[in-house]
């Protein structure tokens, strides 16, 4: 699976745009359709299970589950990351998204999500609704085994 990643900029008027920080191509990942893969790819890509601060990603999707880019949404403290919906849509829009997944993690290891947490997948997924670009999943990446949370398996 190639992955590129990228950030936002803004241009001399103040316009929006992406910038594609780098692409690497990673063999060992499958398809993202579930959750144990994602995982996967953020382990590779952020080294999600590691990081100190909480981190919030979003994974740009096509209509096949295939990744348009990732992006960091956020790098908080060592209990919050802000995970904005503007931000979300504004990197979706920009790449032509068709789906997306977001992601943080709980250097805590602890998978439990955080009433802040459920707060914001029903914000992106109602956002997502109104904007035709459904939320997949949310998932917490964490400690233990299998070492995230998904909010999609935990619906069903």
């Amino acid at each position: 699976m190639r992955v590129a990643k990228y950030y936002t900029a803004v241009d001399a008027d103040k316009k929006t745009f992406l910038v594609r920080e780098d692409a690497h191509n990673y063999p060992e990942l499958e398809k993202l359709n579930n959750p144990g893969n994602v995982k996967k790819m953020l382990d590779a890509v952020f080294h999600a299970s590691n990081l100190a601060e909480e981190h919030a990603w979003m994974i740009a999707l096509n209509t096949t589950l295939q990744v348009i880019g990732v992006f960091e949404i956020s790098h908080g403290s060592i209990d919050y990351a802000l995970m904005g919906v503007r931000e979300v849509f504004v990197r979706l829009c920009l790449c032509g998204a068709s789906k997306f997944i977001v992601a943080h993690n709980h250097p805590s290891g602890t998978l439990n999500p955080s009433q802040q947490d459920i707060d914001s997948t029903n914000k992106l997924r109602e956002a997502g609704k109104l904007m035709g670009i459904p939320l997949v999943d949310h998932l917490i990446i964490g400690g233990g085994n299998p070492g995230y949370f998904s909010f999609q398996e935990a619906a069903e």
